[in-house]
């Protein structure tokens, strides 16, 4: 056996082959040939098979085909997109007739499965891959691509790549107006986004969002660049102002946050504390207080003991207004001397409350008077009684006295009555400030049938005076007075207007001599009431 080789395919010229470098067995049945390289690609070989017998036999020409093994050259690079955006990996090859299988790897290469074009997948079975649209759910997910070369060569994995997909700010959780602060407190925005690379900037709008500045740190405010806005020692003239934040990232567009309200209340302050009041017993006084802050409301309280302890006030009783600026205190009593009164006034949530300073109840007693008549209450003729007015406490005080309501002088605070003087007498006394209640006695005639006359004896001049029952001014009795002499002559006569049940009328006869004279008393039509006597010294 012969083997030859001929370089240029089955066409020759041709040439023996001897064994060495890449051959082996050329002299044999069988032509091995080791680590044929590229260059003999195309070569031809047959065999020359000679014997004891000619002719010698020529096999047919055997071409040799010698693929080129893949070699990726370049590898498939990591990329980072925004999610919603297109990206691609490739790969550059060496080698003879190169296929390509893209590989998507959803665990860390872990598993890798063959990609079809389809959904986001294009170019699956080329060098280029591209993905259109990817998802924010195929962060982290690897690639790779599977190289197969021509018949005998083995295929190539390439190096994987990474995706990386960044996201678009995206908010999760939007800042709250929460409660209300009093002014000098802290409030705190919150709020939270999913996103790549977010970066915060809060803003402030002083006209209803009209307007919005970026907030920089400094002052009242903290945070402006984070997810956490803090305003420490809030202002009244902040109230109203709206925040919100603006969200950026790597990968646009920036989210906006709503806006949200700041309430600042105004905290309490009193502006006028209750006065102390000094008041008479049973009378009516009040306290009040004025204040300022947002929406304040009122709760009065007492102390009984100083101010050690105090007690919520509610109305009724003698107390009204217990939770307005004003509490009122009708017909207080002496024992409530001494007694403390304060407001607590309380803002709106968070700006607490506060105590107003307390005012002093001094309460002075009210007179009591009592009236007495001595020693008697009913009246005749030339009788009188004495009427005298005592006050409880024994203290100096004044008095205004009244007859059937008519003002009357009593000095010393006694007056004496008589049978002209009757009636109901009134006394009001007055201590200090405070005025008693009204006490009253009353002074009434008795009843006689006696026709009074005295002094008897006398000098010449008597009062005669006969109760008639009715008179009044209104409504006027007519009499007639006449007075005898022992000889039976008439000595004095008047005609008489009564006008009170004992009507005193003033004789004077002085100019008549001393004696024994007869005293008549007649009705206008001249008929005898009653009869009697005097003596003239």
């Amino acid at each position: 056996y012969q083997w030859q080789e001929s370089t240029t395919g089955c066409g020759g010229p041709w040439t023996n082959i001897a064994n060495g470098g890449v051959y082996a067995g050329a002299t044999t049945a069988t032509l091995t040939i080791t680590g044929a390289p590229a260059t003999m690609n195309g070569y031809g070989y047959r065999c020359i098979i000679s014997g004891t017998c000619t002719p010698a036999a020529t096999t047919n020409c055997g071409q040799l085909t010698v693929n080129t093994p893949v070699n990726i050259t370049t590898q498939p690079a990591n990329s980072t997109v925004c999610a919603g955006t297109n990206t691609s990996f490739s790969v550059a090859v060496t080698g003879t007739a190169p296929t390509y299988q893209w590989q998507e790897s959803t665990n860390g290469g872990g598993t890798w499965n063959n990609i079809t074009n389809a959904g986001v997948y294009s170019g699956a079975t080329t060098n280029t891959l591209t993905l259109t649209g990817v998802t924010a759910g195929m962060n982290s997910y690897q690639y790779r691509c599977v190289v197969s070369g021509a018949t005998a060569c083995a295929a190539l994995n390439s190096g994987s790549a990474t995706l990386l997909v960044n996201t678009a700010p995206s908010i999760t959780t939007q800042p709250a107006a929460g409660a209300a602060v009093c002014a000098g407190q802290v409030k705190s925005y919150n709020v939270a986004a999913t996103g790549t690379g977010l970066t915060y900037q809060w803003q402030e709008s002083t006209n209803g969002g009209g307007t919005w500045t970026a907030i920089i740190n400094g002052g009242v405010y903290g945070g402006a660049a984070t997810a956490t806005l803090t305003l420490t020692g809030v202002t009244v003239g902040m109230n109203n102002y709206q925040y919100r934040c603006i969200i950026g990232g790597t990968c646009t567009p920036a989210a906006t946050s709503a806006a949200v309200t700041l309430t600042v209340n105004t905290p309490i302050n009193v502006t006028t504390a209750p006065a102390d009041a000094t008041i008479c017993a049973t009378g009516t006084t009040s306290f009040s207080v004025a204040a300022t802050g947002t929406t304040p409301t009122y709760q009065w309280q007492e102390s009984t003991n100083g101010g050690t302890t105090w007690n919520n006030l509610a109305n009724g009783g003698i107390y009204g207004g217990a939770s307005t600026t004003t509490l009122t205190l009708t017909g207080v009593t002496s024992g409530m001397n001494g007694y403390r009164y304060r407001a607590v006034v309380t803002g709106t949530a968070a700006c607490g409350s506060v105590n107003s300073a307390s005012a002093l109840l001094t309460v002075s007693p009210q007179p009591l008077v009592t009236l007495t008549a001595s020693p008697y209450t009913r009246l005749l003729p030339g009788k009188t009684t004495t009427i005298t007015a005592t006050v409880n406490p024994v203290l100096p005080f004044t008095a205004v006295w009244t007859l059937n309501g008519n003002t009357i002088s009593a000095p010393g605070n006694s007056y004496i009555a008589d049978v002209n003087h009757l009636g109901t007498y009134t006394v009001i006394a007055t201590i200090g400030t405070c005025t008693s209640l009204p006490a009253s006695i009353t002074i009434a005639d008795s009843v006689s049938t006696k026709l009074w006359i005295y002094p008897s004896p006398n000098d010449g001049v008597f009062t005669v005076s006969y109760y008639t029952p009715g008179a009044s001014s209104t409504n006027r009795v007519v009499q007639k007075l006449t007075i005898y002499d022992t000889e039976g002559r008439l000595v004095y006569r008047k005609d008489l207007t009564i006008t009170q049940p004992y009507n005193l009328e003033k004789v004077d006869m002085r100019r008549n001599v001393g004696g024994l004279y007869y005293v008549v008393l007649r009705d206008a039509n001249g008929k005898k009431i009653k009869t009697g006597e005097v003596v003239i010294r």
